[in-house]
Parts: structure tokens; C-alpha cells; sequence
């Protein structure tokens, strides 16, 4: 029997206008649990609708991008490193740029 993706818990001391919030916990392709997140929601079925739109969101990240693709300019000026630590306010030397 396949293991579910995802399970939901309904936390009772977290409310949102009285009503307990739900919260998820995903399972990897591992089989490794997740740790618990939070999905704003107090109604069960707005929460599973959040999980499943979640592992759709991580499918196509997964289906869209290869690490050619991703590695790809990394490393030069306007690449994601160097505008990440830039945005961070780290100052970089030539050997980076």
C-alpha cells in the first residue's frame, strides 16, 4: 500500500477568528516526513486544496528545469550567486565577476 504525500492535523491552539488552523506535513519520495507548515486555512478541504496545489508546485519545478540549465550563468555578473549576494549586501571581488 502506497504511503500518502501529505497528512493534515487540525492545531486547536493556533485560531485563526476561533477556528483551529491546519497544518501539513509532506513525505519526500524517500518516504522522509517534513517537518509540519502551516497552511493558513481552518477548513479541511481549503487545506487539502493548499497540499495539492503545494505537490503540484514542486512537480513542475522538479519537470521544468535540468542542472544544465540551472548552473548555467551562475557564476557570472547578473547570474543567481552573484546577484543573491550582492541583494545581501556583500561586496565581490574580480575573481567572482
Amino acid at each position: 500500500m502506497a504511503r500518502k504525500s501529505y497528512y493534515l492535523i487540525a492545531r486547536k491552539q493556533v485560531r485563526i477568528k476561533g477556528k483551529p488552523v491546519y497544518y501539513c506535513r509532506f513525505r519526500d519520495a524517500e518516504g522522509s516526513l517534513h517537518p509540519w507548515r502551516s497552511t493558513g486555512e481552518t477548513s479541511k478541504t481549503r487545506a487539502e486544496l493548499w497540499a495539492l496545489g503545494r505537490l503540484n508546485e514542486a512537480k513542475e519545478r522538479r519537470d521544468s528545469i535540468t542542472l544544465a540549465a540551472f548552473v548555467k550563468g551562475f557564476w557570472t555578473p547578473g547570474g543567481s550567486f552573484v546577484e543573491g549576494r550582492l541583494a545581501h549586501g556583500f561586496t565581490l571581488s574580480n575573481g567572482y565577476l
